[in-house]
């Protein structure tokens, strides 16, 4: 264990920098220099020598540091649901090396695969939409909750739950099927 520290240490920061818990948003991290050299070294320590960790001990690393997504310099995800007679696609596609190519994808096919809708979202649009959906409407409550909120902050909170309201009155909370004990994010 003693071993997995500088893993453990350099991930754990950048969940609490970045928040914890695998995929936020619909894109991984994308760290600054410094942090990405020290993660490269914490990986370089971890697998030198290649068996430096048995089976469960190499488990408990990615579930413990999410190395498997953070800092890493490639990352691809595809998840699929069935819908009606309908496919959704989505994809993640990220390469720390071609920063402007990262992408999240959503296609919709029919049942016999012909695609019918299909939509793109570079990293600003992710990074954006994320930014406003959770950390700028919780900052503007506050302030309007605190009674110092200008006429413009009023207006773009309304207009930011009119967005939230959107995408709950189809995806309602549910709090019957949410997540309990080791399945609940932190």
């Amino acid at each position: 264990m003693k071993r997995l520290l500088p893993l453990l240490c350099c991930c754990v920061t950048t969940v609490v920098l970045y928040g914890c818990g695998p995929m936020q948003m619909p894109m991984p991290v994308r760290l600054g220099d410094d942090s990405q050299k020290d993660l490269d070294q914490s990986w370089d320590k971890a697998f030198t020598p290649v068996e430096r960790f048995n089976h469960p001990t190499l488990l408990d690393a990615f579930l413990l540091t999410h190395a498997y997504q953070i800092g890493v310099d490639k990352l691809s995800f595809r998840s699929e649901k069935k819908v009606a007679v309908r496919t959704v696609v989505m994809t993640i596609e990220y390469d720390r090396l071609k920063p402007d190519e990262d992408r999240f994808e959503v296609k919709i096919y029919d049942l016999v695969g012909k695609l019918l809708r299909e939509e793109r979202y570079d990293r600003k649009e992710v990074e954006d939409a994320n930014h406003d959906l959770f950390r700028r409407a919780n900052d503007l409550q506050t302030i309007v909750n605190g009674g110092g909120a200008t006429p413009a902050e009023v207006k773009e909170l309304a207009a930011l739950q009119a967005r939230m309201n959107a995408v709950t009155a189809v995806f309602p909370k549910d709090e019957k099927n949410a997540p309990k004990g080791d399945e609940k994010k932190r």
